[in-house]
């Protein structure tokens, strides 16, 4: 029960990450492929974690009443959806609207898988869990990017995210055999919850890692969204080339 509560939704959020991030090493193929400027390339990856912000603000209340393994699910099926959209766009419009919705689904399955292995797990195992979930993250620039990014020159980008798409259904029906644990706040009104998390923000240590978590964020896909662009125009470097760098 263990290692397969662990391992799936693993999975999922490596197949989250990689979705977000391969767009770094794709991004002028992508632009070039859909008439999208190349120069604001970086829009493309900026735009989903702005998403993420927007989703995780509306829908935390509802992963509260309904239960994360649900949202989770539901989080899972619309990125895959949105996944689909990225590799069938063929105009700058459908591309920035598949990429936004991609963000939206994306940004809060981390926290709803963290929230998850809280409900089950107690103590050294939700702790073992919960940073294996962050691994996660720390991974996908040393393989997925690099990977993904050689399978996208020698195929296509687009077969890119219908793997992502494929993957991502699969790991539903093992997500769906997952248990479903109530979280204690199945009724608790949703205006008592936002003034929950402002209490929170009342705390002065809980102000102090929101604003480090702020500038780090801030200076991650302020920067990083341009490399791609950057190194392919300024050193004509391939997709393989930047994933490596990446």
């Amino acid at each position: 029960h263990f290692w397969f509560f662990q391992t799936s939704l693993f999975a999922l959020l490596f197949c989250s990450h990689v979705q977000h991030m391969i767009l770094i090493p794709l991004t002028v193929e992508i632009a070039s492929s859909t008439g999208f400027p190349v120069e604001k390339g970086g829009l493309l990856i900026a735009i989903g974690p702005a998403a993420s912000a927007v989703s995780a603000f509306l829908l935390a209340p509802f992963s509260d009443r309904w239960g994360r393994r649900r949202m989770i699910v539901l989080l899972s099926f619309g990125l895959a959806l949105s996944s689909c959209g990225l590799a069938l766009s063929t105009t700058p419009a459908l591309l920035l609207a598949s990429r936004f919705f991609s963000g939206f689904f994306a940004g809060p399955i981390m926290s709803n898988c963290i929230a998850y292995a809280s409900d089950v797990f107690a103590d050294k195992q939700r702790d073992r869990v919960i940073t294996n979930f962050g691994l996660s993250f720390a991974i996908v620039p040393l393989f997925g990017v690099p990977l993904g990014a050689w399978l996208g020159e020698l195929f296509s980008w687009r077969f890119i995210f219908f793997g992502i798409t494929v993957g991502i259904l699969a790991l539903l029906l093992v997500i769906l055999r997952l248990p479903h644990v109530r979280t204690g706040a199945e009724h608790e009104p949703v205006v008592k919850q936002y003034g929950q998390m402002l209490d929170l923000l009342r705390r002065p240590e809980v102000r102090i890692v929101l604003w480090m978590q702020f500038f780090m964020q801030v200076g991650f896909f302020g920067f990083v969204p341009n490399v791609g662009v950057w190194l392919s125009t300024n050193y004509g470097m391939s997709p393989s080339e930047i994933g490596l760098c990446y």
